[in-house]
């Protein structure tokens, strides 16, 4: 039979197994959808990010493209070097999670690059990766950037992209350089739980 501190503490174990699966405050607005509002190039706020400016412009806004009538919702960093956007999130200690994302850049911003960090998790990415130039023809998305995980240690964890490159001004277009580059897309995915620490019944 058991004792009563042997079920006290197996009902403690259970009942903190069962918090720590609840997602109070999930990872949420990676497509940075809620609340844009009906005018273009107008920055909106999202409760689900935290924006700190770096040396520029950075803000939330969405535009259509005409030349393939897609609506692109995005976080835009214009010249804005040690710019950063942060979201925390619930987590599953000791769950690995799978981090993708697509970025977006303007034929005149060169060695763009983001540094992406969670727990675990420090790895800069450039656009040479993605390929994807929303220029004069809006070129369209970028396929998802893969291969960044991180394991939560704890029940809650912080996910950032920082605009680290110097940029550098081109020549064509110089006049009035943009150097802008966008993230959008960003999806958080469970994939394993490998329990931290063991509970012991006490005899």
């Amino acid at each position: 039979m058991k004792t009563m501190t042997q079920s006290i503490l197996i009902t403690l174990a259970l009942a903190a197994a069962f918090v720590n699966t609840i997602q109070a405050a999930p990872f949420s607005n990676g497509d940075f959808t809620q609340g844009a509002g009906t005018a273009e190039w107008t920055p909106y706020t999202t409760d689900a990010w935290t924006l700190e400016p770096g040396t520029g412009v950075l803000h939330v806004e969405w535009v259509w493209n005409p030349h393939n009538t897609v609506t692109y919702h995005y976080a835009r960093f214009e010249r804005d070097f040690g710019g950063k956007i942060s979201q925390t999130f619930d987590t599953i200690a000791g769950g690995t999670y799978n981090v993708t994302f697509q970025m977006l850049y303007w034929w005149d911003s060169w060695a763009e690059s983001f540094r992406v960090t969670a727990p675990g998790l420090d790895r800069n990415t450039t656009h040479d990766e993605v390929g994807t130039d929303l220029s004069d023809e809006w070129g369209g998305t970028s396929s998802y950037l893969t291969g960044y995980e991180f394991k939560a240690t704890s029940h809650s964890s912080t996910l950032a992209f920082q605009r680290i490159s110097v940029g550098e001004v081109p020549p064509y277009g110089s006049a009035n350089p943009i150097n802008l580059v966008a993230l959008t897309n960003v999806k958080v995915t469970l994939i394993k739980v490998t329990p931290i620490g063991t509970v012991m019944a006490v005899q």
